[in-house]
């Protein structure tokens, strides 16, 4: 019973952390990747896209823990709307993060290729 007690301590304090250190990095990661000496790289708006995912998915993620830790409810469990809708953005984000990554991965190893590509030609 005392290693219930220790989790549910832990989550009340990790979740709140997670939300807002989360939103924190992310939101100067926008104000820093929107600055007009960035602005026009497509790497760095793909990395503001991540940003907007991610504190989306931190929100979503978040509060239906907290909620079934305050209310000792699941969320999920109010109605097969809540339920569906959650499960969907939760992987639709998730994945959609993901998937971003694997695009700034190819953009750098294009721009890569292509600056080497250049300087070999000259």
């Amino acid at each position: 019973m005392w290693h219930e007690l220790v989790r549910l301590s832990f989550v009340r304090i990790f979740y709140p952390c997670l939300m807002i250190f989360g939103t924190v990095g992310n939101i100067l990661c926008l104000i820093i990747l929107l600055r007009k000496r960035f602005r026009h790289q497509s790497i760095c708006q793909y990395l503001c896209v991540l940003a907007v995912i991610d504190i989306l998915f931190i929100y979503t993620r978040s509060t239906r823990y907290l909620y079934r830790n305050i209310y000792n409810a699941d969320l999920r469990n109010a109605s097969l709307w809540i339920c569906r809708s959650l499960m969907f953005f939760s992987s639709t984000l998730s994945h959609l993060a993901s998937w971003i990554l694997v695009i700034v991965s190819f953009d750098r190893y294009f721009m890569i290729k292509n600056l080497f590509a250049r300087r070999d030609a000259n």
